[in-house]
């Protein structure tokens, strides 16, 4: 049923009980990416109403879709070859270090900014209701391809000290 650092969804899509970071998450972590995830959405979303525009809310979706695009082939070329046989760090590398680089650089215009921002939350959402305690950004790849990888992100730090508080194992996988 596991191999190591990956879960099939058609398995079970349920949290273990020694919780591995990466890939569960607990109640508190749970939550906090919904209530995260609906703040970014909700901004992104307040920030577009403020500038409203046709093009505008075009230009974003399209972005947005983009978004999701590269994520959901970097999750399906990358999640058996990398993902699930290298070290947890080297994916997540491969998939954050982009944004980094986006953000940091200022690479792109603003609404591209705001459509990964919008990616982000929408995923943090689907996150909670999925219980996937990975990094957001494959979060709706994982949906759509029924197959879940450990790889990190800010909110794993929560995760652990969840983990430490509740007693569970919070080794990484």
């Amino acid at each position: 049923m596991h191999r190591t650092g990956v879960i099939n969804m058609s398995d079970t899509i349920e949290v273990q009980p020694n919780g591995r970071l990466g890939l569960d998450v607990g109640m508190a972590g749970r939550w906090l990416r919904l209530v995260c995830g609906t703040c970014l959405a909700g901004f992104v979303a307040f920030q577009v109403t403020q500038i409203y525009s046709i093009g505008l809310v075009i230009e974003l979706v399209l972005y947005t879709i983009a978004v999701l695009t590269v994520y959901s082939l970097a999750h399906y070329y990358l999640g058996e070859i990398i993902l699930n046989k290298l070290n947890a760090w080297v994916g997540t590398t491969m998939l954050l270090g982009p944004l980094v680089a986006i953000f940091a650089f200022q690479i792109g215009p603003d609404v591209l900014h705001q459509a990964i921002l919008l990616y982000i939350g929408v995923s943090l959402v689907v996150s909670f209701f999925m219980g996937y305690g990975g990094c957001e950004v494959v979060s709706i790849p994982s949906l759509f391809f029924r197959r879940r990888y450990t790889v990190y992100c800010p909110f794993n730090l929560v995760d652990a000290v969840e983990n430490v508080a509740v007693g569970r194992n919070s080794k990484p996988s």
